[in-house]
């Protein structure tokens, strides 16, 4: 299974609608191109899985094809969160310290040194914010961004000894007293040689099926030319095919170790 793991929607059915009661009027975009359900595939869990109890509120679509075997899990454009993969990608190939590995080693680890943080939130002090900030920030740039999403699930990465790790916690995204989503919180590692190999995948995979639908959109005829420029899809794709080798060579945010661990020894109650 790899870690990044999506199903595409039928091409037609990818398309968006404009007025959505109209479906003859669909037009494409490259996002849109990309809509369908995905997962990170973590050991025995899988992140952006839906809870059973969660899906029988009726809260959520459900699935168009329910012989999907991601049927159970989020339905968004996939070019959205392998956009924001890449963007944290400098962040997450950067080396954490030992010391700052210390705070996060373990779910419960890194909700503990949070917590010791908390009382410094709500505060006019600013020099006490700009310490919190201090302290914190590095984390932060590791932070997979869900926020598209109601709830959307807490997932940080980062390296440490030759390791990638993905950790995730969503113990309080809730609906009342149902649980949003079946990945509750753990942790998952695999050597950065692997990871970067998975993610080469995710990206080689949605770029193929990407161009591959461009193609059949032209070739098969399947809108009329005003709802769909294909110059413009194509112009995208070429552009965005690069994204995983810039993101690469971008440079990390610079991180001053010894500030960090000086404003936790602060902080810290």
């Amino acid at each position: 299974m790899p870690l990044f793991n999506f199903n595409l929607l039928p091409v037609l059915e990818a398309a968006y609608t404009f007025p959505p009661s109209d479906p003859s009027r669909r037009y494409y975009s490259w996002y849109g191109l990309t809509n369908g359900r995905y997962a990170i595939e973590v050991g025995d869990a899988r992140i952006f899985q839906y809870s059973p109890e969660f899906l029988r509120l009726g809260l959520c679509r459900p699935a168009r094809t329910p012989s999907d075997p991601l049927a159970d899990c989020d339905d968004y454009p996939v070019g959205r969160v392998w956009e924001n993969i890449l963007d944290i990608l400098p962040d997450i190939l950067v080396d954490i310290p030992g010391p700052a590995f210390d705070l996060i080693s373990t779910v419960q680890a890194q909700t503990d040194w949070l917590r010791s943080l908390a009382w410094v939130h709500g505060i006019e002090d600013d020099e006490a914010l700009d310490q919190l900030f201090c302290a914190t920030d590095w984390l932060g740039y590791r932070r997979l961004d869900t926020g598209y999403l109601v709830d959307g699930p807490q997932v940080w990465f980062f390296r440490f000894s030759g390791q990638i790790h993905v950790r995730w916690d969503n113990s309080k995204a809730n609906a009342g007293t149902i649980p949003r989503w079946l990945a509750t919180s753990g942790s998952y590692s695999l050597p950065v040689d692997l990871f970067l190999a998975e993610l080469q995948l995710f990206n080689d995979r949605l770029m193929s099926q990407v161009a591959a639908r461009i193609e059949e959109i032209e070739t098969q005829n399947l809108l009329p030319k005003e709802h769909c420029d294909i110059e413009q899809l194509r112009l995208v794709h070429r552009e965005l095919i690069e994204a995983l080798s810039n993101a690469k060579r971008i440079k990390a945010h610079d991180v001053d170790w010894e500030r960090v661990h000086a404003a936790n020894q602060r902080l810290r109650k």
